[in-house]
């Protein structure tokens, strides 16, 4: 057995914390994109065009801040893997079509 090898447990560890942050990743995605499309409907229905832009607004707002602190206090390695939760959910929204 060579010295670089990694313990069993931390494997584990590594892995669960990695799915932790791609799950949350793909919850703020699925916030980000949902928003998206349902402010895009309200811009084409015409109905309340500053709903629509307060929506986008905290929709910024959310996902910025979210991923701000993320990269400010668990690091490079964490925001990566939230950016790929939220492009696994972008593929899943467009996968869901028109709603």
């Amino acid at each position: 057995m060579s010295g670089l090898s990694m313990p069993q447990y931390d494997i584990l560890k590594l892995v669960l914390i990695a799915s932790t942050w791609l799950a949350i990743g793909a919850l703020v995605g699925a916030f980000f994109y949902l928003t998206l499309r349902r402010s895009a409907q309200m811009l084409v229905a015409g109905s309340c065009a500053s709903r629509a832009l307060v929506l986008q607004l905290i929709r910024f707002m959310v996902v910025a801040g979210l991923l701000g602190i993320i990269a400010r206090h668990y690091g490079v390695a964490a925001l990566l893997v939230v950016t790929l939760g939220i492009l696994a959910a972008r593929a899943a929204i467009l996968r869901l079509g028109p709603l």
